[in-house]
């Protein structure tokens, strides 16, 4: 692996005159090739989580409060 590099899944010849013309030739095989995995595959989006509660002190913490002060 050291020096050699990784062979890619998908080849895509980078040539300098779409580069220069404003294409990606990267990203839009990428494109392509997950517009295909979507039509193909199902996707299931995750659930987002509940936002946490940041003002909710835990329970006894005016015991450490008043132990820490005397």
């Amino acid at each position: 692996m050291e020096g050699e590099g990784v062979a890619p899944d998908i080849e895509v010849i980078n040539k300098p005159a779409d580069v220069i013309a404003g294409r990606y030739p990267q990203l839009e095989r990428a494109v392509a090739e997950a517009l295909e995995l979507i039509k193909t595959q199902e996707v299931i989006s995750k659930l987002k989580p509940a936002a946490p509660n940041r003002w909710h002190r835990p329970e006894g913490w005016e015991k450490e409060v008043e132990q820490s002060n005397q």
